[in-house]
């Protein structure tokens, strides 16, 4: 059995050496306040590090271990015991989960024999990309026709560093002027590097798309769909607020463009029927079934005989959970809900309670264009918003920082949830430092996740003083 090293999930931490392993159980590391393993397993995980476990090490149940960890000590566990609400950590160059994962368990540094009705099987794990707004028309078009490039200027990001904070946008906000540092095509890596990767396409499409330098329409050309697919997307959402901006046309051109280049897509069809059909797609052996909805414009449910979106508030979700649940292994819903700019409303908690009852297993959020939170409902996971990921909102930092989130899924049970964040480089998608501006992100993520509350510990984000802009 591997043993894992977890730490909160909110670290930025992805990784500690053999000997950083050693000293926490012989009980001689610094860093921690607490060090915690399972009372059965305490023994086996010293013999299998090679170390007489240090009195000051705690021992308790798996529950007391992740208790622990959550406070913010560090804690061991059964890779079996693994749950998205701690992060594991690296041993030395190697992984369980995630992109670098290893294939060979045998590579693993920390494994012992033990008693246990469940088996750890590395072979069933593979990973789920997740990104959010993507759209081609105001300032994301602007900056792609200053590069000179196209829309392929949009695959170069790499990674990107806040360097000031500035005042004031138009909207009266702080906002940073942000630079890249380098590693040019290194979103494009961990996009493409997924089991299967997906996103929010928030516009219209549209043949010699008009431009749109203001406002809140958006046409995009084919073209960047084109650049979509050449990031390594496999799928996309057309159910939002935005699908039909350009009319009933600008929607249907999206689908049959993405039909043309083999990209999936769902949330979006000839009426309510069509709309609401699933996605069902093999994942590294796993049947796996992604519903998309929109909460936000009524206007573009479809109706009957009519080019529209699948309505995430007229039960169609619920009553397709049903319909699937018996015959595939995972359900996700990639709902389009809850207010741009705010903190998550009501409606959203009651919905993923609904769908999660209904028998989904992850639910993937967009449209507030910030980083958004996490809702944990009886252990299962709803990540409220992906925020922006092609976009033009540069007028304050929650704007600009985007998430792509990297689920590892062992089999048809979500294992970890690894949160990239990003900043947004005039329109283009790069990583932020995790330690400093990722950092950031994740504080904006706490907000989101504790609807009425700065629970986090430390000042807000600097331009939560102001009113959003409505």
């Amino acid at each position: 059995m591997p043993f894992v090293p977890v730490i909160n999930f909110w670290s930025t931490q992805t990784s500690m050496t053999m000997d950083q392993v050693k000293a926490a159980l012989q009980g001689t590391s610094d860093k921690y306040s607490t060090i915690m393993v399972p009372t059965d397993d305490a023994q086996a995980i010293a013999a299998a590090a090679g170390v007489t476990l240090g009195t000051t090490v705690q021992q308790g149940a798996v529950a007391d271990v992740i208790a622990a960890v959550k406070a913010g000590g560090l804690g061991f566990l059964r890779a079996t015991d693994v749950e998205p609400e701690v992060r594991a950590l690296g041993i030395d160059n190697a992984n369980l989960f995630g992109e670098q994962r290893i294939k060979d368990i045998s590579q693993w540094p920390l494994s012992a024999t033990v008693q246990s009705s469940a088996t750890w099987d590395q072979s069933k794990n593979w990973v789920l990309v997740s990104a959010g707004d993507i759209m081609g028309d105001r300032g994301v078009r602007t900056a792609v026709e200053a590069s000179g490039n196209g829309p392929s200027y949009l695959l170069n990001g790499g990674t990107s560093t806040v360097d000031r904070i500035k005042c004031c946008s138009f909207f009266n906000y702080q906002y940073p002027v942000v630079s890249r540092t380098g590693n040019a095509g290194l979103v494009q890596k961990v996009i493409s590097g997924a089991d299967f990767a997906m996103a929010n396409l928030e516009t219209g499409v549209l043949p010699n798309a008009p431009f749109h330098p203001l406002g809140f329409t958006f046409t995009t050309d084919p073209s960047y769909l084109q650049v979509v697919k050449d990031f390594g997307f496999d799928l996309v959402s057309n159910a939002n607020n935005h699908s039909r901006n350009g009319g009933a046309k600008a929607l249907s051109t999206a689908m049959s463009t993405l039909d043309q280049l083999g990209l999936l897509h769902v949330g979006a069809g000839v009426g309510p029927q069509a709309a609401a059909a699933p996605v069902i797609t093999e994942i590294d052996g796993e049947k796996v079934a992604i519903i998309a909805c929109d909460a936000v414009n009524p206007g573009y449910w479809a109706k009957p005989g009519q080019v529209g979106t699948n309505s995430c508030k007229e039960g169609s979700v619920t009553q397709t959970i049903h319909q699937i649940r018996n015959s595939v292994d995972v359900i996700i819903v990639f709902p389009h809900w809850g207010i741009e700019y705010e903190q998550p409303v009501p409606y959203q908690f009651a919905l993923a309670r609904e769908w999660f009852d209904a028998g989904a297993d992850m639910v993937i959020g967009s449209h507030n264009h910030f980083p958004g939170g996490i809702y944990d409902y009886n252990g299962h996971v709803a990540m409220l918003s992906m925020g922006n990921f092609i976009f033009d909102q540069n007028f304050r930092q929650t704007t600009l920082q985007g998430l792509v989130v990297e689920t590892t899924w062992n089999g048809s049970k979500p294992a970890q949830i690894w949160v990239h964040p990003l900043l947004n480089v005039d329109a283009q998608p790069n990583f932020a430092d995790p330690n400093t501006d990722g950092q950031w992100a994740f504080d904006v993520m706490k907000w989101q996740s504790e609807p009425g509350k700065l629970d986090w510990g430390g000042s807000p984000p600097p331009d939560f003083g102001n009113t959003p802009p409505k």
